[in-house]
């Protein structure tokens, strides 16, 4: 069977296009998604050569510029190429050129079409470039190069830094909230640097979360991820959380695991009265774990037994009354083998934290008491897109794809590209 689809413009025929569908039912999708293809197309390069909105003459050093030739444009659009002209002028005096006609269009100045760059780039932060590229043939029918997709995520990496530090999203709360959480933690990635030992060197990626629940228990969460010393990500973190809603905020939970620059985050940013700061309760208990096999090396039960013993103190007693069972159990084990060695690690980790290890208190007060939210977002935001294997990026890169993934995961994907992200970048 023979289709026709007829473009008409303003009462007038523009272009037909037909086509043969017929075969089996995949074989007839597949025709009349190219048969439309070829229509949106041909309607698109019409209206951009057709209806070209009244442009205003642009001055420059004081003074109209002259009307130069038509100038052709191309862009590659998910339909196709797309081929159309615009009007150019030249200023009389220092000869610069301008076409005014592609700031009020809003045409971007790579080589993609907006919509063909939305595209590649929301495949692009959930998976490799190659396979972005494929995905955009199969699913689109449109051949990309794959250094497209990688020039085109680097043109954007500005824009997608300043979206996610000036952007008031809507998922911001609207009010104040009851209690907000922070936290924040590291993801190590391997890098294209290579050390002394001729091998990759590997960086941490700083992962930050804030999260809180609404009236109706819903949760909601920010998250960003960055490549920065743990001062400047500090700092980061804290405009996060003032844009959650920390000033507002009844009260603050900062939760991290022990890693010492995330507590002297706290110090600096989070430290005032309405805040409590909570040790990530299975960061701890994995300490246990540990200390336990190397007392009992050979014993599961046993292991299993004392592990459970100290857990029971500490949910419902707290870490200054393990501290004090630990120090019994330090004086009571032989000086110079691994258990006690590993009891006096243990001792020495939970020292200056047992401010943090109120878990009676927390659990009464119906707070979290693990960084599961913080966990889960650097699986999300990192592991998942930067951890396959034999993936190594440089800094600049993976802060563009860590960028464009938080804005997808915060739900703001169809606002960042609101922005015009192509023509911001120029």
């Amino acid at each position: 069977m023979n289709f026709r689809i007829e473009i008409n413009a303003d009462g007038a025929d523009v272009r037909g296009v037909s086509g043969e569908i017929s075969g089996t039912l995949v074989e007839r999708e597949k025709q009349l998604r190219d048969l439309f293809r070829v229509a949106e197309a041909a309607a698109l390069e019409h209206s951009l050569r057709l209806d070209q909105p009244e442009v205003p003459r642009p001055q420059c050093c004081g003074r109209p510029m002259n009307k130069k030739r038509l100038r052709s444009r191309q862009l590659l659009a998910p339909t196709g190429v797309v081929t159309w002209d615009r009007r150019v002028y030249q200023c009389p005096q220092c000869d610069r050129q301008l076409i005014p006609l592609d700031d009020v269009l809003g045409v971007p100045r790579g080589q993609l079409s907006p919509r063909l760059a939305n595209l590649g780039m929301d495949f692009v932060q959930v998976e490799s470039y190659e396979q972005a590229v494929e995905k955009l043939k199969r699913q689109h029918g449109v051949s990309v190069a794959t250094r497209s997709l990688v020039n085109l995520a680097g043109q954007i990496g500005p824009a997608t830094q300043a979206f996610l530090r000036d952007h008031q999203s809507q998922h911001w709360p609207s009010g104040p909230i009851d209690r907000l959480y922070v936290g924040c933690d590291g993801v190590m990635t391997c890098t294209n640097e290579v050390g002394k030992d001729g091998r990759l060197k590997w960086r941490e990626v700083k992962v930050g979360c804030c999260f809180w629940y609404d009236a109706s228990g819903h949760t909601h969460k920010r998250i960003f991820g960055r490549i920065e010393a743990a001062a400047d990500f500090g700092a980061t973190l804290r405009r996060w959380a003032d844009q959650c809603g920390l000033a507002s905020a009844k009260e603050v939970v900062f939760i991290g695991d022990g890693a010492e620059w995330i507590w002297n985050i706290a110090n600096r940013h989070f430290n005032d009265k309405r805040t409590t700061w909570v040790l990530d309760w299975y960061h701890l208990v994995e300490h246990l774990w540990e200390t336990g096999r190397a007392l009992h090396p050979d014993d599961r039960v046993e292991q299993v037994r004392q592990v459970a013993e100290w857990k029971r103190i500490l949910r419902y007693d707290g870490g200054i009354r393990l501290w004090r069972r630990l120090q019994e159990l330090q004086v009571s084990t032989e000086q110079g083998t691994t258990g006690r060695e590993a009891i006096e690690s243990l001792l020495g980790y939970l020292k200056p934290r047992l401010d943090q290890t109120d878990y009676p208190t927390y659990r009464q007060r119906d707070m979290a008491i693990g960084s599961g939210a913080v966990e889960s977002t650097a699986k999300q935001l990192v592991v998942q897109r930067a951890k396959g294997p034999g993936m190594h990026w440089t800094a600049e890169g993976l802060e563009v794809v860590l960028a464009l993934r938080s804005i997808s995961l915060n739900r703001d994907w169809d606002a960042f590209w609101k922005t015009n992200p192509q023509r911001a970048a120029a």
